[in-house]
């Protein structure tokens, strides 16, 4: 999708006609609502993952571990392993609203020319 957003930014710096401006129009719109129905789609799983992330956090502080000889940490493994993905949730998300702020500027340019 953020290929497909450069491609028509692209596109959009070279149209000369109306018709091509229609199109670029039309593409846009069909990228913002393919956007727009992923991050419908997952929203809910990413306001559940931080809730089970806040969950697991407080968890490990209330476990108060203490140290064993020669034995990793549970924060520690988690830390190695439930943050990693934690992140990727968090990124992703993030990567999806910027890409619907992109492209709702890119459409707003484009229905500034048109009009």
């Amino acid at each position: 999708m953020g290929q497909s957003l450069t491609d028509l930014t692209r596109r959009m710096s070279n149209a000369q006609t109306l018709e091509e401006e229609r199109s670029l129009l039309e593409d846009l719109t069909s990228l913002e609502a393919d956007i727009e129905m992923i991050i419908a789609a997952t929203s809910y799983r990413f306001s559940a993952n931080q809730a089970y992330k806040s969950i697991v956090e407080d968890r490990l502080i209330r476990l108060r571990e203490n140290r064993i000889e020669d034995r990793q940490m549970l924060s520690r493994y988690l830390e190695r392993r439930f943050q990693p993905a934690m992140n990727a949730c968090d990124s992703l998300s993030t990567r999806l609203e910027t890409l619907s702020s992109h492209v709702t500027r890119a459409t707003q340019i484009l229905m500034r020319v048109l009009t």
